[in-house]
């Protein structure tokens, strides 16, 4: 039996990096990103960010590309806070991201050096879960 599994660290950031993700929000924010990204297949280990870009820690199954789930992840969450009436200034996800794939072993090291300034706190944080 084969045993795969991917960590990525990914990182967006808002259209022309303007500051449109007000913190104030953080929680609706980062629970309407994890739902949008488990619909989109992913397992969510950490959600954080700041006012004009996110990180996040996620897992993606073998079948899937991360090329796709970027796109559609994009793309359904951009539609969704530009409905979201405390993300109104928010426009869309510029079109580039950094993305980081990570070892297992060194994946929770990873989501505990991502950034916890500004509003945002651990307590924010989705924290990774066994599988």
């Amino acid at each position: 039996m084969s045993y795969t599994r991917f960590f990525y660290h990914l990182i967006l950031r808002t259209k022309a990096s303007r500051r449109t993700l007000d913190l104030e929000h953080s929680e609706i924010l980062y629970a309407y990103l994890a739902t949008v990204a488990k619909e989109k297949g992913a397992f969510v280990h950490l959600i954080n960010g700041m006012e004009e870009h996110v990180h996040l820690g996620i897992e993606l199954p073998p079948t899937m590309a991360f090329s796709d789930f970027v796109r559609d992840f994009k793309s359904a969450s951009s539609l969704g806070l530009k409905g979201k009436e405390c993300f109104r200034d928010f426009e869309s996800w510029g079109r580039s991201y950094a993305a980081f794939s990570c070892r297992a072993d060194d994946f929770q090291g990873v989501l505990n050096i991502l950034p916890t300034s500004g509003n945002i706190t651990k307590n924010n944080h989705l924290p990774m879960k066994s599988r």
